[in-house]
């Protein structure tokens, strides 16, 4: 790899609205505000920490002490696995004993809250925003419209399930595997589906 490539690959990354590192995608595509270079690396450092350490206890909080300086709230003994990816480190808060699996995404601009010993699988998706749906408007550039994401205390978010904008998950609740939540769901209830749907009380 020359150095003018080098060069190049830095400054458009920088500027654009892609995360590339070697030429691979390794994180979903983060809205960087252009002009802004050193907020900007800072992003990027966290991203690739959390992209590529594992969940052990030192990493863990390297990682909680990366979160609560760019602004989150974050409690104690959160573990954090590999790959996780968030965009808006100030609308997050997450309680104590959580625990990440790998790969999931938490888009927080609406602003995302996350109880105490709340368990969250493999590739679970919280979206806390999403796009104005106006045909008068392309798609592409269309507004971002935001809702609030309250995750009670000791809930499951289970494998690759989705959690859309505005929705409280209840305390003690579980979200079975591959579920869309579209609504709020009451303190212990269990749910799945697409969307989803409530399969009976633990």
């Amino acid at each position: 790899m020359d150095g003018g490539f080098l060069r190049k690959w830095l400054l458009y990354s920088l500027y654009s609205r892609h995360d590339l590192l070697f030429g691979v995608a390794m994180t979903a595509p983060k809205l960087y505000s252009h002009g802004n270079a050193l907020k900007n690396i800072i992003n990027y450092f966290i991203d690739i920490n959390f992209a590529i350490l594992p969940s052990a206890p030192l990493f863990d909080k390297w990682k909680r002490w990366l979160l609560m300086y760019r602004g989150s709230v974050i409690g104690y003994g959160v573990k954090f696995g590999r790959n996780l990816w968030m965009d808006n480190y100030t609308k997050l808060k997450i309680g104590d004993y959580v625990l990440f699996n790998y790969g999931c995404m938490i888009v927080s601009g609406g602003g995302v809250s996350i109880g105490d010993n709340v368990l969250i699988g493999p590739g679970v998706t919280i979206l806390s925003a999403s796009h104005n749906t106006n045909a008068n408007l392309p798609m592409r550039t269309s507004s971002p419209e935001f809702g609030y994401v309250d995750i009670g205390s000791d809930a499951w978010l289970a494998a690759r399930c989705i959690i859309l904008p505005g929705v409280t998950i209840g305390n003690g609740a579980i979200v079975s595997a591959g579920a869309v939540v579209t609504k709020d769901v009451e303190p212990m209830t269990i749910v799945g589906g697409v969307p989803a749907r409530v399969i009976r009380k633990r």
